[in-house]
């Protein structure tokens, strides 16, 4: 019964460990619509915030150099990406489609973080920045049974379980 806990224990670990870095990038995508947002209304852009989220997005659909050779998105994304690269009008018929999908995105979105464009540019990548975001909570909310969410959000409320 004890080696069954420690691999229980393991895979919750895992499991929160990818639950946080949806999280994560549901954050960068919701920061990076932010800034696009700023743009539209004329107010000065945060470039950085649309930068970590073009990395993000490239680091996730990469390949790790340790990582299995057949291997070409992080475990999980593959949906995520899918929904993502065709909500931007790319083709999602292979897995090397839609890591050309988000690398045409995250350049994309570096492009613009380094030259701001025209408030029509800004209004599509803001669009797509929210989709993300909003597809990226739904799959979290799926994958964490309501009462966690709850107890996980009243313990970051008290502070409790923070390291």
């Amino acid at each position: 019964m004890p080696r069954r806990r420690g691999v229980e224990e393991a895979m919750q670990a895992q499991r929160t460990q990818f639950q946080s870095s949806k999280h994560d990038l549901a954050t960068q995508a919701l920061r990076a619509a932010v800034q696009f947002e700023r743009v539209i209304a004329g107010m000065n852009l945060e470039s950085g915030k649309i930068r970590d989220l073009a990395g993000e997005l490239r680091a996730k659909a990469a390949p790790q150099p340790t990582s299995a050779p057949l291997r070409l998105v992080e475990p999980g994304y593959l949906g995520t990406y899918r929904n993502l690269v065709r909500s931007y009008g790319k083709s999602v018929k292979t897995v090397q489609a839609i890591q050309e999908g988000v690398f045409g995105l995250a350049d994309e979105l570096e492009a613009f973080a380094n030259n701001p464009g025209d408030e029509p540019m800004a209004v599509k990548l803001r669009d797509i920045c929210l989709a993300l975001h909003g597809k990226l909570l739904q799959e979290l909310s799926e994958e964490t049974p309501a009462h966690e969410w709850r107890r996980e959000l009243y313990q970051a409320e008290a502070g409790v379980g923070s390291t």
